[in-house]
């Protein structure tokens, strides 16, 4: 397993700068009726980035697990937005899909580390 000396070499943090590039690439110079929708989503995809953020800082495995799930939360509530969006004309299908799969590699990079976090928890109780 590699060891990442900060959180720009995550695979989950990665990711997630492509979802949030995109999603204000999708959400910017969108009408007033879809303001507070874009708004939401772009808080969504910089709370992604936040988390990852402020958990690697954090240096305790606990504390960056418990920021790791809320990284998902966001990410789910994200991918059902993208379809959201997409039902509501303000993304093409390909770019609602791309956010989705984004979303997904992203939350299942994140699951990942989580499970290794946990997993060196545990051998650091049991010696």
């Amino acid at each position: 397993m590699m060891i990442a000396e900060t959180y720009h070499d995550l695979s989950c943090w990665q990711l997630a700068v492509e979802l949030q590039q995109l999603v204000y690439a999708q959400t910017t110079g969108r009408s007033a009726k879809d303001r507070e929708f874009c708004d939401q989503l772009r808080a969504l995809s910089d709370s992604v980035i936040r988390h990852i953020e402020s958990g690697f800082n954090d240096h305790w495995p606990e504390h960056f697990a418990e920021q790791l799930r809320l990284v998902r939360t966001s990410l789910f509530a994200l991918h059902n937005s993208a379809a959201t969006g997409f039902a509501r004309g303000c993304f093409s299908h390909a770019a609602a899909g791309r956010m989705q799969q984004l979303c997904w590699r992203s939350s299942t990079s994140a699951m990942q580390l989580i499970r290794d976090l946990e997993n060196r928890r545990a051998v650091a109780m049991d010696a």
